[in-house]
């Protein structure tokens, strides 16, 4: 397979998986050091969310590397010279896309990403 078929069959997995295709808001995680020590993460994962006065929100959104790695690993050893390098690839895929959508939702529904993925079916 070339790299490019890689990254899609992987993100077609992982995206096709109805349980890890949509962000889960952590809300016990506030900073980058508790998101790279808790164990337990999705696919993908929302934290830090605030609200100005205004009613704004901000947040973070991160990918679970470790989730993306054992896949890739299905394709190349972590030791391949490409490996990183295409992880990281699917990883930003990902975060975009993910972070495109849970900001249009909020827009067009005027809440909160924690509000929405709260209300979503697990």
């Amino acid at each position: 397979m070339t790299e490019d078929e890689v990254v899609k069959d992987i993100l077609s997995r992982l995206m096709g998986d109805q349980k890890s295709s949509f962000p889960y808001y952590r809300s016990d995680i506030h900073t980058e050091y508790q998101a790279n020590k808790a164990t337990d993460l999705p696919l993908v994962y929302m934290w830090g969310e605030t609200v100005d006065a205004d009613g704004n929100s901000g947040f973070s959104l991160s990918v679970n590397g470790n989730i993306v790695g054992r896949m890739l690993e299905e394709y190349m050893p972590r030791s391949h010279p490409e490996f990183p390098d295409v992880r990281d690839h699917i990883i930003g895929l990902i975060s975009r896309v993910q972070r495109d959508v849970v900001i249009s939702m909020c827009q067009k529904f005027r809440c909160t990403p924690r509000q929405i993925a709260e209300n979503l079916p697990r």
